[in-house]
């Protein structure tokens, strides 16, 4: 037997109104959209697994284009790169890459704007959200990287938008059927949104409880339909790829791989710091720091504080900056925070007197629920990192221009607060952050190796010891074979080292005199294993010659080989 269809007492529907018709709020996406085509990232310190995507996306290789994590990321830039090649057949797959996430990034908020007018945010407003979420500094970094962090939003702002229809839908099924759709697919694009599954789930229940006469059953049926599709389509792709294309020989084999990274446990302990981490990732999220770096008292400060975070790529970039630019961003950033705190102040306060009516509305709850789930895995997972927290920008920027909608009599006070705030956040990311990454000048792996990345030929065999980033950097832009030192058995490494005849084997200094900080890639070694190696490495020190010396890094070519 059909539910009951029965209008709420008041809702949702009583706040949602027409889309206003507007040429300016296409006109501001497409501004963005061009913006980020102009910033396309060059430097990839920030974003470090860009390159090994981009390298299993040249591959091809079906069995390298499904990652656990982000499973549908590296087939989706496939076979968009595969349309731009139609489109423009010289067009570079990093750049194709690229341009997906800026056009996901675009389509993001423009569904963000759609959402807000519908729960009667007005257009000034709607589209100064726009603006503040398309400058923020995860969204925009990272809608001009070939990364996967992008473009899983549109879908999760999509089923936020059934959410908010849901009351004028009169709660039909199909509605749960594509809310379950869209969280599949943002789920299938970076496994961390299944996390938003359960808080709709209950912004849901919130919402059905305050229908007239409404039965239990219909709200468990409905639920149960958004957990089924969602759940279904999620597993049945996993498992699919896991016995077709991984070649898994069991359901329990299946399902350690689907878990990813999250099945290896945590990056770092829990701790104390793991909150503060948390404060700081987030504020990079919306804030970039990197020209920071540039102040010899930040530096000491980010040493004091987060002792093992590095900092070397962003303090190379950041004195890459003129003073002017490092302290325009300065005062940029310190301002347009002071304006946002106040904005979250005055929401918060004039949220207080109807907390009832407030913290209920569909998008808050949906929202703020979505942010405490996202919140609590970070800080546990992997808190100090701002890729994390991308996704919960633009939710808390909806979330405080819809808390400005609402303010009675105090929008002659928010008015300037606003423009302060939106010139601030846009000139700290763009000049402290991401056009210094949109050049060459000032990134630090490209130019400590220099040498390996422009003259080493096709037939040279490299050995290195410099971390996953440097790692990344050289598999992809050099000719020659790299090899991490630590990537092979000892007695392997030597023979293929011996019998190397063909080209040169050029040797890096880290491999003896590695940087601080930087933990090599390859086999998981103690350190006395590590040690190990290093000595073995040593019968060749007497044969190195010195070939070119580019900041702290030489390069020696092994003689007589």
């Amino acid at each position: 037997m059909m539910d009951k269809i029965v209008r709420p007492m008041s809702g949702a529907a009583s706040h949602i109104k027409p889309l206003a018709k507007s040429w300016r709020a296409p006109a501001l996406i497409v501004a963005f959209f061009l913006l980020y085509c102009s910033t396309l990232a060059v430097h990839h310190s920030e974003a470090e697994d860009v390159l090994s995507y981009v390298s299993a996306v040249a591959l091809g290789d079906p069995a390298k284009l499904f990652h656990p994590n982000h499973l549908l990321f590296e087939n989706a830039s496939y076979f968009f790169s595969e349309l731009c090649r139609l489109i423009y057949p010289g067009i570079d797959l990093l750049v194709a890459m690229q341009l997906l996430q800026a056009l996901s990034g675009a389509v993001a908020l423009f569904i963000l704007f759609r959402i807000l007018t519908l729960v009667g945010v007005g257009e000034s407003l709607g589209l100064s959200a726009v603006a503040a979420a398309g400058f923020s500094y995860g969204f925009w970094a990272y809608s001009v990287e070939a990364d996967t962090y992008i473009i899983p939003l549109p879908f999760l702002l999509l089923a936020l938008r059934e959410l908010v229809l849901l009351d004028k839908a009169q709660w039909r099924y199909s509605c749960f059927i594509r809310m379950g759709l869209y969280l599949a697919l943002a789920t299938l694009f970076y496994q961390q949104y299944v996390l938003v599954v359960p808080a709709l789930m209950i912004t849901m229940l919130f919402l059905w409880r305050k229908r007239d006469n409404a039965e239990w059953r219909g709200y468990l049926t409905r639920a149960a339909t958004l957990g089924l599709v969602s759940g279904l389509v999620t597993l049945g792709v996993y498992l699919s790829v896991a016995f077709a294309i991984k070649e898994t020989a069991s359901l329990s084999e299946a399902i350690r791989w689907s878990l990813g990274q999250g099945g290896k446990g945590l990056f770092h302990p829990v701790e104390f710091q793991s909150l503060i981490k948390s404060v700081v990732g987030f504020y990079k999220a919306i804030w970039g720091t990197n020209f920071l770096f540039g102040f010899a008292w930040f530096n000491d400060l980010a040493a004091l504080v987060f002792p093992n975070l590095g900092g070397l790529e962003e303090t190379y970039l950041a004195q890459s900056l003129s003073p002017v630019a490092r302290w325009v961003s300065f005062f940029a950033l310190l301002l347009s925070s002071l304006a946002f705190l106040t904005f979250v102040g005055l929401v918060a306060l004039n949220s207080i007197p109807r907390a009832a009516e407030f913290y209920t509305h569909p998008l808050v709850n949906a929202v703020l629920l979505i942010m405490l789930f996202f919140g609590v895995f970070n800080t546990i997972f992997y808190p100090e990192n701002l890729e994390f927290w991308i996704a919960l920008v633009p939710l808390l920027m909806m979330l405080v221009f819809f808390g400005l909608s609402q303010l009675p009599g105090k929008r002659g006070l928010a008015r300037p607060l606003l423009a302060v705030f939106l010139v601030g956040i846009g000139l700290a990311n763009a000049f402290g952050s991401v056009i210094p990454q949109s050049s060459k000048s000032g990134d630090f792996w490209r130019d400590v190796n220099a040498y390996l990345l422009q003259e080493a030929e096709q037939k040279d065999l490299v050995l290195v010891r410099c971390g996953y980033v440097c790692n990344n950097y050289l598999k992809y832009g050099s000719r020659a074979t790299i090899v991490p030192v630590f990537s092979l058995p000892i007695d392997e490494l030597i023979t293929r080292i011996d019998n190397h005849n063909e080209g040169r084997v050029l040797v890096s200094s880290f491999v003896f005199d590695p940087l601080p900080g930087y933990h090599p890639a390859g086999r998981n070694l103690s350190g006395r294993e590590q040690a190990a190696v290093i000595s073995q490495l040593q019968r060749y020190k007497g044969k190195l010659v010195s070939v070119d010396k580019t900041l702290n890094h030489t390069i020696y070519q092994l003689s007589n080989n």
